[in-house]
């Protein structure tokens, strides 16, 4: 499944964790694995759009097909936002949750900033 404003295919678990990020449901990184944080990130969305919540899901199979459109009708909806001359926050950012929080469209990323804040480097 596909959203048609949304690059990453849905049928990997990066493209479910990017497309969560981009709704505003954090998964705890971008790595590909559907383990806890994605979990959690799915759960709040589906609950968040009144579909039953699916806690046992650890792969992308596990997912149901609603739960699945219904990420993809969310991404088609934020784009739609952003064409109808809503603030956007540019190419590179668009499916940045919270533009604050990192530099580019993948978050959890540490920032400059972020990392001169912690002492990282």
């Amino acid at each position: 499944m596909r959203s048609g404003a949304f690059p990453v295919p849905l049928e990997l678990a990066i493209g479910v964790q990017t497309a969560l990020a981009g709704l505003g449901f954090d998964p705890h990184g971008l790595d590909g694995i559907i383990g806890p944080g994605a979990r959690s990130a799915l759960l709040s969305f589906q609950a968040s759009v009144g579909l039953p919540q699916t806690p046992g899901v650890t792969s992308v199979d596990g997912i149901p097909p609603e739960a699945m459109s219904a990420l993809a009708a969310g991404l088609d909806d934020k784009a739609a936002l952003s064409l109808s001359g809503a603030p956007s926050r540019g190419p590179d950012r668009r499916f940045d949750p919270d533009p604050g929080s990192c530099t580019r469209s993948v978050c959890g990323e540490p920032t400059a900033e972020r990392s001169r804040a912690s002492g990282v480097r």
